[in-house]
């Protein structure tokens, strides 16, 4: 008779497999709104950025626009000056080091063609 008593309480304070259930399912109901919740404010808070970015797009346009132009006005120089800085890189084969960590590759020419350099003076001529 003990052992009946004692599987009576024991089944009255685990829940059933039924209720079990239905307290997972709740709480899994829960986690889907909190997530439909979560992806509802990010996707608000990516249509205000967007927003923002459109605004700034549109207010630097015109800033933009003299940049490019001035750099189109310059464009020429620079290729100026990196033609020269390649036609010193002929003639200085140390300097074509330089350029290569810039990204300038200068055309090379063969070693028979290419100019010497002029000797650096190792002293001061006097007058």
């Amino acid at each position: 008779m003990n052992e009946l008593e004692s599987k009576a309480s024991d089944s009255k304070e685990t829940p059933s497999l039924s209720q079990q259930a239905s307290a997972l399912q709740r709480q899994v109901t829960t986690l889907l709104l909190a997530m439909v919740l979560l992806t509802g404010t990010f996707a608000v808070y990516l249509y205000q950025q967007q927003k923002y970015a459109i605004q700034d797009r549109d207010a630097n346009k015109q800033t933009v626009a003299q940049m490019l132009q001035v750099f189109q006005q310059q464009k020429p120089i620079l290729n100026d000056f990196t033609a020269k800085l390649m036609e010193f890189g002929r003639t200085r084969p140390d300097f074509t080091q330089i350029l290569t960590r810039y990204g300038i590759q200068p055309a090379t020419m063969p070693a028979k063609d290419a100019p010497k350099a002029a000797p650096i003076p190792t002293t001061i001529p006097k007058k």
